[in-house]
């Protein structure tokens, strides 16, 4: 059994590029917040026109770390994919679930 840096199968190149767009839209998620940050004396808020792009980074990024973690998953079961970007994505796709069932089980 032999361990590759690229992957070789098909669920697992899309796992990584899903992984890598994961990446993308989270940065993008945070720099759009960063951007759009307003003081107004002790008060913090968001400017609102660009909350509708904040949350569409943001549930796009989730859902690409939630697929990574399933082609992923499904790439090193049933097709015996043994590459390290493929495993490195399906811990990516992991801290995604776990933010899920985090905010589902304990909101706030």
């Amino acid at each position: 059994m032999k361990i590759r840096f690229r992957p070789i199968t098909r669920y697992g190149r899309w796992s990584v590029k899903f992984s890598g767009a994961f990446l993308g839209l989270y940065v993008l998620s945070v720099i759009l917040v960063r951007l759009t940050i307003r003081h107004e004396g002790d008060v913090v808020s968001l400017d609102p026109a660009f909350r509708p792009f904040i949350m569409g980074a943001g549930i796009s990024a989730l859902l690409c770390g939630l697929s990574a973690f399933g082609t992923g998953l499904f790439s090193i079961i049933k097709e015996k994919e043994r590459s390290i970007f493929v495993f490195l994505s399906v811990f990516i796709g992991t801290l995604a679930l776990i933010f899920v069932l985090g905010e589902i089980l304990i909101p706030h």
